[in-house]
């Protein structure tokens, strides 16, 4: 019995090579990158024949494929290519693998629908300018049954698609899509010049759970990536430029989010201007989540760490964050460079901050309408206080890297639900926010506040009349008449009260039963 050279390849275990599924004429215009062919049914029968033996490698040699039809992924299979670079005019020539669309608009370059431990590796797919483009769809059938499809793509660049990559389609719909364990690392992906484009949009239900997006450059019109519904999701050292309009990430139904290591140096509005990053995209965009999701999203968290934050971070909606060890840069906001700033716009969000770069007072997480967040002060041994308008919320807590911070954070705060209550100061005379009339008070915020500490001119006092609030020396201590003393404190034993009268001189006064 004779084989083909593909049946060969698969029963050998070497690679099936895609040319043995073309004609000369085919492979020529592979090979001079003529791309005048289309190849795709080829390519499909290559990949279709490693599925039928439980999986395989097909092995794209260097060269540009023409292709008129959507591929389709199959679960075992590798697509691999050659990772190579795009054509820099008077330097470098075009090189690698490329899947170059010669199709119908509103397509998909590659599908990976219910396919479970497919890699992708070494290609570039490239719209080749069709409209509204779709490089990589990822997906499954809508119903829980695949919870974990590992799929990998390395070494890839997508080009002139408005989605890069489509993950998922249904989000919190039931029954939803799930796609979870995904790996994306070593890529690119290049939009610029296509309006509304995304890198990323993840509607992945309760999935994309253990899957990373890691070592990456998205360049956009919009979004770099937009989290529409995304659990335990890992974005590491992934950096975002030139227009990316709205945000390098948009966040919506988000939960557990990290995102580690990545840079943003959006344009915005000022694209084909300055150059300048822009005030006007975000890094971070947290937005009310679409329709009525079944997470409640403020009871989880996205993780910044060691991120390099040049466009500004604004949160709509109650999340919680951790920021750790973020430096924050400057931007431009159409007349003169400002802060990198963090907004909250809802009183219900949180945000614990250790150990951030602030080259300037100014830098950090900023006062809002609903909270008083002070930017971090790493120089300086004490937590930042932080107001809330609404009881029962969320604080802000904002603290530097030092040991005693964190004793400080510890003893001042009274964590109670998801959140805490700080001392907040307000004025005597309005019982509202800090002013200049009136005594300052100290007090407990909470549903109940009450009066700690007020300061007169004249006197301070400590407590209210109604609040039971009073004065405790917390240890006893017996001294002697010239024991080491500073005028004016009070100390107390079994039998007596002690003043310091002087330095180092100490008289007392005898306690009687009563």
């Amino acid at each position: 019995m004779s084989l083909t050279k593909a049946t060969y390849s698969m029963i050998s275990g070497a690679p099936i090579n895609v040319f043995d599924f073309m004609t000369p004429a085919e492979i020529d215009d592979v090979l001079t990158r003529t791309g005048s062919i289309d190849v795709a049914d080829k390519i499909q029968e290559a990949i279709d024949l490693a599925e039928t033996q439980k999986g395989g490698v097909v092995w794209f040699p260097s060269g540009v494929y023409l292709i008129g039809d959507t591929i389709n992924a199959k679960t075992g299979v590798k697509m691999q290519g050659v990772y190579g670079e795009r054509e820099i005019a008077s330097q470098t020539v075009e090189t690698g693998t490329k899947l170059l669309w010669d199709g119908a608009d509103d397509s998909t370059i590659l599908s990976v629908y219910n396919v479970r431990h497919f890699s992708l590796n070494g290609m570039t797919l490239d719209a080749n300018g069709a409209n509204n483009m779709t490089g990589i769809l990822l997906s499954t059938a809508p119903v829980n049954q695949i919870a974990a499809s590992g799929n990998t793509f390395e070494f890839f660049n997508i080009d002139f698609c408005r989605v890069g990559v489509q993950w998922g389609t249904l989000g919190l719909a039931t029954p939803n899509n799930q796609t979870d364990g995904e790996i994306f690392r070593q890529f690119t992906i290049w939009a610029r010049e296509v309006p509304n484009s995304v890198g990323f949009v993840i509607n992945s239900g309760n999935a994309a759970q253990y899957s990373v997006i890691e070592n990456g450059g998205i360049v956009a019109d919009q979004i770099a990536i937009d989290v529409v519904v995304a659990n335990q999701l890992q974005i590491r050292r992934v950096t975002s430029g030139y227009k990316c309009a709205t945000a390098f990430c948009r966040v919506s139904t988000g939960i557990n989010i990290l995102i580690e290591g990545c840079e943003s140096e959006n344009q915005a509005d000022l694209y084909g201007g300055s150059g300048r990053i822009s005030y006007n995209s975000k890094f971070l965009l947290v937005v009310t989540p679409q329709g009525s999701p079944p997470y409640p999203v403020y009871d989880t968290t996205i993780v910044l760490n060691q991120n390099t934050i040049n466009n500004p971070i604004e949160v709509q909606y109650p999340v919680r964050i951790v920021s750790t060890g973020d430096a924050w840069g400057y931007c431009y906001n159409g007349a003169t460079v400002v802060n990198s700033d963090g907004v909250f716009t809802s009183g219900v969000s949180s945000c614990l901050a250790l150990n951030n770069g602030t080259p300037t007072a100014l830098h950090g997480w900023q006062a809002s309408e609903f909270s008083n967040v002070h930017n971090i002060q790493p120089e300086y041994d004490t937590f930042q206080w932080d107001k809330l308008t609404q009881p029962d919320q969320y604080a802000h807590l904002i603290t530097p890297v030092t040991a005693q911070a964190g004793i400080n954070v510890t003893t001042a705060v009274d964590s109670r639900g998801y959140g805490g209550n700080l001392w907040e100061r307000i004025c005597a005379g309005t019982s509202s926010a800090i002013s200049a009339a009136g005594d300052l008070v100290y007090r407990v915020g909470g549903a109940s506040p009450k009066k700690i500490l007020t300061l007169s001119p004249d006197e301070i006092v400590l407590g209210e009349t109604t609040a039971g609030v009073r004065l405790r020396l917390a240890g006893s201590e017996t001294p002697i008449s010239s024991a080491t003393g500073k005028l004016g404190q009070i100390v107390w034993g079994p039998s007596y009260i002690y003043v310091c009268v002087a330095t180092d001189t100490w008289k007392r006064a005898t306690l009687n039963s009563y």
